[in-house]
């Protein structure tokens, strides 16, 4: 299993991410590049990037340089919701691109951008008791999460990132029966994101066959050793 950093990128500037998907602290970094090579230093060669809509100001401007910059191999989320969005992350050096809503809303449209890039698109579900929401966690879609892998079979994506609103009062808590069973449900490689903060933790999704964790604000709180992680959970 691989363990891979989150660098939040808001308004033109990084940010410490949150836990959950579409969270993120009000406390900025002094310098993106240096948090990604500070990353890339320790071991991860792999990092996702939370940012902000592709097309919108210095935030786009910023998602571009740190791409361009090819630090790292980048998965890039940035509530991409076009064929052309997707297309300009490529261009820019993005290693895979993450989509959520729209893909879940329209799988045909999701079955295409798959087609166009096979095994670099990640699908992003939210998930809360089993079920998948979308739009911030407001919207239930008509499916849980078992039955959308089950839908998704022969299409080729890179993979499905799980973020689960399931979390116990510390917000530590992780669902890993259904993590086990998507696993087993699953043709792609199913990733975790959640509010990790020790190695056992991430032993417990390893055990149970997830191909990786995206971590966040743990690395940057030293909860999470980063150089420990990074080889520990380094495939």
């Amino acid at each position: 299993m691989i363990g891979i950093p989150t660098v939040a990128l808001r308004g033109g500037k990084c940010v410490i991410p949150g836990a959950v998907s579409g969270l993120t602290s009000l406390i900025p970094l002094d310098d993106p590049f240096a948090v990604i090579r500070t990353f890339v230093h320790d071991g991860f060669e792999r990092i996702l990037l939370d940012a902000d809509e592709p097309t919108v100001g210095e935030g786009a401007h910023l998602l571009e340089a740190v791409l361009r910059d090819g630090a790292a191999e980048f998965d890039v989320a940035a509530r991409i919701s076009s064929t052309e969005q997707a297309q300009s992350m490529f261009d820019a050096g993005a290693a895979r691109v993450i989509v959520g809503t729209r893909a879940l809303e329209e799988p045909d449209w999701l079955a295409h951008l798959a087609d166009l890039f096979p095994g670099l698109v990640l699908l992003a579900s939210q998930v809360r008791d089993r079920e998948v929401v979308t739009r911030g966690w407001v919207r239930r879609l008509p499916t849980d999460l078992l039955d959308l892998a089950a839908e998704l079979g022969g299409i080729p994506l890179g993979g499905m990132i799980v973020w689960s609103a399931d979390l116990d009062g510390d917000g530590r808590a992780i669902e890993l029966g259904l993590l086990e069973d998507l696993c087993e449900t699953s043709s792609v490689p199913v990733l975790a994101a959640g509010a990790f903060a020790s190695p056992s933790d991430l032993r417990a999704l390893d055990h149970r066959g997830l191909a990786g964790a995206v971590l966040g604000a743990a690395l940057y709180t030293g909860e999470l050793d980063s150089r420990f992680i990074a080889q520990e959970f380094a495939e």
